[in-house]
């Protein structure tokens, strides 16, 4: 069973901004497993952030290729 997303993209974009101290140039829902996640790209980093809960889970750099 697939846990629906309960946070919205605004809080989500507005907790990565918060954690990474910039200004976010993507957001996205994405499903892993049985829960949805928001990646959201602040600078050249990325924040994901529970869409159940609203926490971040991890933050890392993005590659750039």
């Amino acid at each position: 069973m697939t846990i629906a997303p309960q946070v919205p993209i605004q809080q989500a974009v507005q907790t990565a901004e918060a954690t990474l101290k910039g200004k976010a140039t993507r957001a996205e829902l994405i499903e892993e497993g049985n829960t949805f996640v928001y990646e959201v790209e602040v600078d050249k980093q990325q924040a994901a952030i529970d869409a159940t809960s609203g926490q971040v889970i991890e933050t890392y750099a993005s590659c750039i290729l």
